[in-house]
């Protein structure tokens, strides 16, 4: 088959056009009805829609690129993905109806109904262990109330929500800043396939495109774009994250933020946002009421299984919770020995059920 019969080579052959622009580049499909029809349109046609002016004009009547859409094209298949058009039934609802949507994504893995409700965590790649409890805590909670969690598969703040949603058994899509070939930062690369797996790994990036500085403000208002809301969890002053708080300010989405510490340079900037009207977020609930959730209503339904293990094990996992634990306190609670108790614990933490913090401290983390 001719490449030019297949729709997806008309969404990339445009986008190889100066100057087209996400805002224009879906003006023109809405008003033709394809990209096709945009591209074998008349320069006078081209010229009665609204800000299209002759430079674009000329451009699309000269500048397509049809060997790099082919190209696009071919790397699509290979790597098993889908393109999503902004005129497809499974675009994101909520994404469609900012400004400037993406005329199309490139997605591994799949968005489900339920990704309407959504909510994105955002924040800094060198989290505290404050910052990794609180997320912790949160995303686990979220994700049982049924909610999808978004973020931007990052260092620090971004990994610790994914990699929570996923061991908890909940959605998560992962939005780049880069080609959906290009894994970054690299030691993700098995959060990447996780999320992908389960959830969706989805950018509006053609391959090969590398992970550029002024390429992450365009995937922030991504992440917002397809969220109810935006939860700032510690954010210096002037960080990506709060790029993502004023997306989702411009697009009318709630902007929540987690109070911290007064003296930490991680918490200036989630504090500042409460200071100019975000929402604070102390638990989950306080997300839940401001979207109009009832926060007891979709809990049982998505309640984990119970986790079973071995008797010993069983009883150190139901005596610790998500606050952290002495291990002495730990042993007199179970009336086992220290050294035993650690053992189990060591079990425990190889299995991913539980994490040691300093000063022989440890908490659950499912």
């Amino acid at each position: 088959m001719s490449l030019r019969n297949d729709p997806r080579f008309w969404w990339f052959a445009l986008n190889t056009v100066p100057g087209i622009g996400a805002v224009r580049y879906v003006a023109l499909v809405k008003h033709f009805g394809s990209p096709q029809a945009v591209l074998e349109a008349s320069p006078k046609s081209l010229n009665n829609v609204a800000e299209i002016g002759d430079k674009v004009v000329q451009a699309l009547k000269s500048e397509v690129n049809e060997e790099h859409a082919e190209q696009q094209l071919a790397k699509l298949e290979h790597h098993n993905a889908r393109l999503i058009t902004i005129l497809d039934e499974d675009y994101p609802e909520h994404l469609k109806r900012i400004y400037d949507s993406p005329p199309f994504l490139i997605v591994k893995g799949e968005f489900l109904p339920e990704d309407r409700l959504a909510v994105a965590i955002v924040g800094s790649r060198m989290s505290s262990e404050y910052g990794r409890q609180v997320t912790e805590m949160l995303v686990r909670d979220l994700s049982k109330q049924g909610l999808t969690i978004v973020s931007g598969l990052a260092r620090g703040i971004d990994s610790i929500a994914h990699q929570t949603a996923l061991a908890g058994g909940g959605r998560t899509i992962g939005v780049l800043g880069c080609g959906l070939d290009v894994i970054y930062p690299p030691e993700n690369k098995k959060l990447y396939e996780e999320v992908a797996g389960s959830g969706a790994v989805v950018t509006e990036f053609e391959f090969g495109t590398r992970p550029e500085k002024f390429n992450f403000p365009a995937r922030n208002r991504i992440i917002s774009g397809i969220s109810r809301g935006v939860i700032v969890i510690e954010a210096r002053k002037g960080s990506g994250a709060l790029v993502t708080a004023q997306h989702a300010i411009d697009q009318n989405r709630e902007v929540f933020a987690v109070p911290g510490n007064i003296t930490s340079a991680p918490s200036q900037g989630a504090n500042e946002l409460i200071k100019q009207g975000a929402i604070p977020v102390t638990q989950a609930a306080d997300v839940l009421l401001a979207l109009g959730i009832d926060p007891t209503s979709r809990a049982a339904a998505k309640e984990r299984p119970r986790i079973s293990l071995p008797e010993a094990e069983q009883l150190i996992y139901d005596t610790l919770s998500t606050q952290p634990q002495l291990v002495d306190s730990l042993s007199n609670s179970v009336h086992r020995p220290v050294g035993e108790v650690l053992s189990l614990l060591l079990s425990l933490e190889m299995a991913g059920l539980v994490r040691q913090l300093p000063g022989k401290l440890f908490l659950r983390t499912v």
